[in-house]
């Protein structure tokens, strides 16, 4: 469903009839494809670029078409204990900003303007658009390692079960799902920041990029403890299975030495 914002006195109010000609901003949950003609037809816009956000499996990039500048990221969604994530296309031209999704549980940040904003600055709402998607992968990266700390902890108590090791299936499948978009989104933040001519634009681009690099090392450093914790766990089974062995090795030699006499003495 698409909503239009456009500026009201000091405040922005939706709007049924949006003024093309005056500064525009575009929210669209559970988009669907008569609304990608429609939005397309109204705006003279790509109506390829905007079928692009039904795919499931689109990887964040940046195009510019007739200067109006179009990028799709991924925002994560947990379902379960696992991490998901969904194409969101955000689109900025000098008027209009738009952010369009086929999902229908977004966050707010990505459903209405923020509370206080009173007009529309495309460029800079898709920068702050950008990091309220990086901050939903930081919130799920941190659930993630404190996952990884958990069975740690129960793995020095003691405590820990197979059920907790192959918990790390998921959590590996995770971290690797947000270090793929994660990745994209960087490269699309180095290429806006190239073409970016504000130098307060290109602070906060800045920012964007190294926000994304320290998730990227959050991520290798959870993979590491990952497999530090395997290892060990590995090692720890081993040690187990070759006490056992040791033991059963002991107590066949005890049951099989008796026999041996009573057969050498029981010979005729």
């Amino acid at each position: 469903m698409l909503t239009f914002y456009q500026a009201s006195g000091d405040t922005l109010k939706a709007t049924t009839k949006p003024k093309q000609a005056e500064p525009l901003i575009i929210y669209g949950e559970h988009f669907s494809l008569l609304e990608a003609k429609q939005l397309a037809s109204d705006f003279e816009l790509p109506h390829h670029l905007l079928t692009d956000v039904f795919d499931a499996h689109e990887l964040p990039r940046v195009e510019t078409v007739d200067g109006i500048t179009y990028v799709f990221a991924r925002s994560p969604e947990l379902h379960g204990a696992k991490v998901m994530s969904w194409p969101v296309l955000f689109i900025a031209s000098k008027t209009m900003f738009a952010c369009l999704s086929s999902r229908t549980n977004l966050p707010d940040s990505l459903t209405k303007p923020a509370t206080g904003l009173t007009k529309s600055e495309p460029q800079k709402l898709l920068i702050s658009h950008l990091m309220q998607i990086i901050k939903r992968y930081e919130a799920l990266i941190d659930i993630v390692g404190n996952r990884i700390e958990k069975t740690e902890k129960l793995m020095r108590s003691h405590e820990a079960s197979n059920r907790d090791f192959f918990g790390f299936v998921t959590i590996d499948g995770n971290l690797n799902r947000c270090k793929l978009s994660l990745g994209g989104m960087l490269v699309v933040a180095e290429k806006m920041f190239a073409s970016t001519e504000s130098k307060t634009d290109k602070e906060h681009i800045d920012d964007i990029q190294l926000f994304i690099k320290q998730l990227l090392v959050e991520i290798d450093s959870h993979a590491q403890a990952i497999d530090s914790i395997n290892r060990a766990y590995e090692t720890v089974a081993n040690n187990t299975l070759n006490q056992r062995m040791r033991i059963l090795t002991v107590l066949t030699l005890l049951v099989a030495l008796p026999n041996v006499f009573y057969g050498m003495y029981g010979m005729n």
